[in-house]
């Protein structure tokens, strides 16, 4: 969402068609339905606020996919993340 979301444009572009594993973005409030523990979620958001990129966010880490986490240092999205580091259940950047 907003000027984050060019970060799924440049990563799809750059996997290209050829790329063997789905490259998908999402500028919503849910994943894909496939996304699960074998998958890579990697969260954007400048502010770390935005309130879409939270709830998948969520999703991603309560469906046990890998996730990284790009956001402002002390923000919603990165306490998300350190919570559920500190707790153990999934290494999140």
């Amino acid at each position: 969402m907003g000027g984050s979301g060019i970060a799924g444009h440049v990563l799809q572009a750059a996997a290209g068609p050829e790329c063997p594993v789905p490259v998908e973005r999402v500028r919503g409030w849910t994943l894909p339905a496939w996304v699960g523990e074998d998958d890579l979620v990697i969260a954007v958001s400048s502010s770390g606020r935005t309130a879409e990129t939270l709830a998948c966010t969520r999703a991603a880490l309560e469906r046990r996919a890998r996730t990284v986490v790009v956001a402002a240092e002390g923000s919603p999205l990165v306490e998300l993340a350190v919570i559920v580091q500190v707790a153990g259940s999934l290494g999140v950047l």
